[in-house]
């Protein structure tokens, strides 16, 4: 079977396969890794606990030899995306990964595709599978761990006590909250610029996308930029999910719904995450499949009796 069906997982699923595991994993599937896993994976090198390998270096080395570097695409951040969408830009949400390194390559029969050069990522796994990591890298891991021990929900529950409503206290609760607050009737201006500021866009990207919308006749913020409404939805539930409590505090729940950025462009998503099970189904569209970890360990396993080549 060929892997052209596009998948994410995240660094618990990675962490958990056998090498051999992992050999079908990317035998089956063109795995989609958004920065959030790579990051994930780097950030290793800085650990000092939980070591699985007896190192950090040797964590990462393991990590990294998972990953056949032939069979991914390096997905483009989502604040760049948000970033195009703002300047004009169509972000499909189709199921497949957007890369910014893509070029267009005339095929065989006359038509025209996309050409991925994978030659700079595969150096890079190269040396990692090696234990070689360059000063820049082993820096960033540093940072990565610091930002990630700064993580405070509680300070964020603390620093936005304003948009507390008393009596929210599901995940369906949250939801009509949200859809009220940022896609409620008769106030489009508004809600456009929220959307975007929960988004993360700077001011100067906000002001062309709101120049834009004033010259396309005013459309729903939300037909007008799609993926910029889908990130501030999610970040949205997040901060009210904190307050209703059906989000811990919980310091990798943070880090664990990047992942959900990054929904939009994969057509399987694999996760051993609670945050991940609990909040799929709103943010996953029914054409996506969702597969837990350990059933997706599982119908791997079953392949490793098998030649690789079947």
């Amino acid at each position: 079977m060929p892997n052209y069906i596009g998948a994410i997982v995240d660094k618990s699923v990675l962490q958990s396969l056998s090498a051999r595991e992992a050999k079908w994993l990317f035998h089956h599937f063109r795995v989609n890794i958004p920065p959030i896993l790579f990051s994930e994976v780097l950030g290793d090198l800085a650990k000092t606990k939980g070591l699985a390998t007896g190192s950090a270096e040797g964590d990462v080395r393991m990590l990294a030899s998972k990953i056949s570097s032939h069979s991914v695409f390096l997905s483009e951040a989502h604040y760049s995306l948000v970033a195009g969408e703002l300047l004009g830009h169509r972000i499909e949400m189709a199921g497949r990964p957007i890369v910014s390194n893509a070029k267009s390559a005339r095929m065989p029969d006359g038509s025209t595709g996309l050409y991925v050069d994978q030659t700079p990522f595969q150096a890079v796994m190269d040396r990692w599978r090696a234990g070689d990591f360059d000063g820049m890298e082993r820096e960033f891991a540093k940072v990565w761990r610091s930002d990630q021990s700064s993580i405070d929900l509680e300070a964020l529950i603390r620093d936005t006590k304003h948009l507390r409503t008393h009596g929210v206290t599901s995940l369906d609760a949250v939801l009509e909250q949200v859809h009220a607050t940022l896609f409620g009737p008769g106030r489009d201006y508004s809600h456009l610029d929220n959307l975007m500021q929960l988004a993360g866009a700077e001011p100067s990207y906000r002001a062309k996308a709101l120049r834009r919308w004033n010259r396309s006749g005013r459309p729903s913020p939300s037909a007008f930029l799609p993926y910029t409404a889908f990130v501030a939805r999610l970040e949205a539930i997040f901060i009210f999910g904190l307050h209703a409590g059906v989000i811990t505090t919980r310091a990798t729940n943070r880090v664990d719904i990047e992942y959900f950025k990054y929904l939009p462009f994969t057509e399987v998503f694999s996760s051993g995450d609670r945050l991940h099970s609990f909040l799929v189904p709103v943010f996953a569209r029914r054409d996506r499949s969702v597969i837990t970890g350990n059933d997706l360990k599982a119908a791997l396993r079953g392949n490793c009796s098998r030649p690789l080549s079947a």
